[in-house]
Parts: C-alpha cells; structure tokens; sequence
C-alpha cells in the first residue's frame, strides 16, 4: 500500500513544483552553448572556426536539447580545435566527435547518431573553405546574430 501512494504521490509532487522541457530530456544545460563558445574563440582557419558556423546554427535550432557532454568534450579538444583546418585534423576532429556521441547515454547519442563521421567532416571541410574564400566575417556575422537569440531565449 505504501508503494502505490508513493507512486500516486510522485505526479502530485511534479505538479507541485511545475514542468519544463529539461523533465523530457537528460542533457547538461548549456552544454552546447559551452561548445559553441570554444569554437568561437578558435582563430581563423582553425579547426573550431571552421565548426562554429554550422555549430551556431544547429544551437539556433535545437538550443541545448540532446547535447549530451558537447561543451566538456568541446573544452577536451581546444588544442585540436585550434590547430589548421587541414583535412587530416578535420577528420581526426569528426572521428572523434562521432566517438563521443556514440558513448552518451542520452538522447545525444541518437542526436549526434544522425551524421557519420564522414558527413561531419563533410560538413565541417565546406565550412572551412567558405571560411578560407570569404573570410572571418562569416563565423563573425553567425555569432552576431547567434548571441541575441540566446541571451533572449535563453538556451
């Protein structure tokens, strides 16, 4: 008996103390902005400034939801995220990314599961030659617009 109205107990109490979005997902809040904070301290050509353009986006998108340990693993490569955006530390990059989300336990796993290694090297290589061709000001510009929305929405 006492099982049964601990049970019945336990929506009461959550109605109690309110809902929100983190009671549907077990990430680590500002996860992702934590990421997206390394990358945009990365120097030009950089690895990490190569990523932050598509990085900022996707925080645009999907804010912290399913980041899993994206900001502490972030934080784990800065040397590699601020070496050259050469293919071969881009690759090493996504290989390692792809491993990370691989091993989360949360919904990050089947988050990060949707781009192979291969395509996020993809991504992250297109990303570094349009950097490359235009410039800083890219990256600069998709930060600008990044931060209002996330000092207003508050991801």
């Amino acid at each position: 008996m006492e099982e049964v109205t601990a049970q019945a107990a336990g929506p009461a109490k959550q109605a109690q103390q309110g809902f929100s979005l983190g009671d549907l997902f077990e990430h680590k809040p500002g996860q992702r902005e934590r990421a997206l904070n390394v990358t945009m301290e990365a120097p030009p050509g950089s690895v990490g400034a190569a990523i932050n353009s598509p990085l900022a986006i996707a925080t645009l998108a999907v804010g912290g939801v399913c980041a899993g340990n994206a900001g502490d693993f972030y934080e784990s490569q800065r040397p590699l995220l601020n070496s050259p955006a050469t293919p071969e530390n881009i690759d090493t990059f996504a290989r390692l990314e792809t491993a990370n989300f691989a091993a989360q336990e949360d919904c990050s796993r089947n988050v990060g599961g949707l781009l192979s290694a291969q395509d996020r090297a993809a991504i992250i290589q297109k990303s570094a030659e349009i950097n490359q061709h235009q410039g800083d000001w890219i990256r600069q510009t998709i930060n600008f617009v990044a931060d209002p929305f996330r000092s207003i929405f508050k991801f």
